[in-house]
């Protein structure tokens, strides 16, 4: 019933998208666009690749090696005009496997990102809102995604086996200008994330047990922030979270804590940025230090961004239980020459359970070279190749599984 919740969801996506796609097509084919059009643009596009893994199944024991068929068809729609502006994009993937083929699958995704600021600052022109949504149905989980997106907060370095799984964000943030120095700012969001029926491992395959279950995350905070100077600035976060487990042997936690935060331009080019502070979980007598620090630096043909974060994050493998969270991030972007890019990207976690009475533990680590090229105006060309290995141990027993991946894609936009 979930899948085909899911699968409703995401064909409505679709469907609004192609109904404005046509819409905006006809107009734009008799005559002059509508005023209720003018500000629309849809993008199509078109993404076939072509991977190789050395671990199809991910197993920790009896690895088969794969060649698999990816296309994805993607539609988005952005809107700039009044009274909002924002953008609608819906991704749709089907991949074939050569030699397995009890291992293909589809997965789709899509959302939905509104700025509100125009429509609020009817009321207060000192106001700012956003919203955004993001659904994702996928039995390949993504254990890093440096814009991890709608897959907050459930991108910390868990790799299931592969499973149908739905996931779903909503998030609304805003803010409140009290002088021009002095701005209030708060957010909400709410998370989940559903787990169907697996993929059928052939005999001789071994591979990691994981009980998973729907996990539910309610976050919201806030505080104010200050303009220190024209390259300094200071804020002061109170965090709530309550995460509910629909399974396994604790129905959840609560989370409250504060951080304080700075954020430094140190030249044009390079910018960083840090918070600390402590967060307690409800169901233990620990008192966890929280907080991240990311920068950003740029430098005519390079562009670097680091981050980490220490953060009270939920289980939804293995324990239900919360975890304190690790993650780090690195990533540099290269022109060697006017046609070809060159990109390296590595993440790190490690994530422990906060209860002293729960033994559990996942250590993961991915590493990835990538180049890419224009082939003409509306095609471009790009290979990479990506290393990661997943650790979980779980009272007292331990077990992992690598994977190496070389893809070759394509990718067509028609703008």
């Amino acid at each position: 019933m979930a899948q085909l919740n899911s699968n409703s969801c995401l064909l409505r996506l679709f469907a609004r998208l192609l109904i404005i796609a046509m819409s905006v097509g006809f107009m734009s084919g008799v005559g002059a666009p509508s005023p209720a059009f003018a500000g629309v643009t849809i993008t199509p596009a078109l993404t076939v690749s072509e991977s190789y893994t050395s671990n199809a199944f991910f197993a920790v024991a009896g690895t088969r090696s794969d060649f698999s068929t990816t296309v994805s068809p993607e539609l988005r729609a952005e809107y700039k005009g009044r009274p909002l502006e924002g953008d609608l994009y819906g991704v749709f993937s089907v991949t074939s496997f050569a030699n397995n083929p009890s291992l293909n699958y589809a997965s789709s995704s899509g959302g939905l990102n509104l700025s509100l600021d125009q429509l609020i600052g009817r009321l207060d022109k000192r106001a700012r809102l956003q919203v955004s949504e993001n659904v994702n149905y996928t039995p390949d989980l993504p254990a890093f995604v440096i814009a991890a997106g709608g897959f907050n907060p459930f991108a910390s370095g868990i790799k299931p086996q592969r499973i149908r799984t739905f996931s779903h964000t909503a998030t609304a943030s805003g803010g409140y200008a009290l002088t021009p120095r002095v701005n209030l700012q708060g957010f909400y969001s709410y998370s989940f994330i559903n787990f169907g029926s697996s993929f059928g491992v052939p005999q001789g395959v071994q591979v990691t047990s994981q009980p998973l279950f729907r996990t539910t995350v309610h976050s919201a905070g806030g505080g104010p922030s200050f303009t220190v100077s024209p390259t300094d600035s200071l804020s002061l976060n109170y965090t709530y979270s309550k995460a509910e487990f629909n399974g396994g042997a604790l129905p959840g936690y609560e989370t409250q804590g504060g951080t304080v935060g700075y954020s430094h331009q140190f030249s044009p080019n390079l910018r960083g940025s840090s918070s600390a502070g402590v967060s307690k979980v409800s169901t233990s007598k620990r008192v966890s230090i929280v907080g991240d620090v990311s920068a950003s630096w740029q430098e005519r043909n390079t562009t670097t961004a680091f981050t980490f974060s220490r953060q009270i994050l939920p289980s939804f493998a293995v324990a239900a239980t919360s975890l304190v969270s690790n993650n780090l991030s690195v990533s540099v972007s290269q022109q060697l020459t006017e046609l070809l890019t060159a990109a390296i990207a590595a993440s790190y976690a490690r994530s422990s359970s906060s209860e002293a009475s729960t033994d559990l533990l996942f250590e993961s680590y991915s590493a990835s070279l990538s180049l890419s090229r224009p082939i003409t105006r509306w095609l471009s060309g790009s290979f990479s190749y990506g290393h990661s290995n997943f650790t979980q141990e779980f009272g007292g027993v331990s077990s992992s599984f690598h994977n190496d991946q070389v893809t070759v894609s394509l990718r067509a936009v028609w703008r």
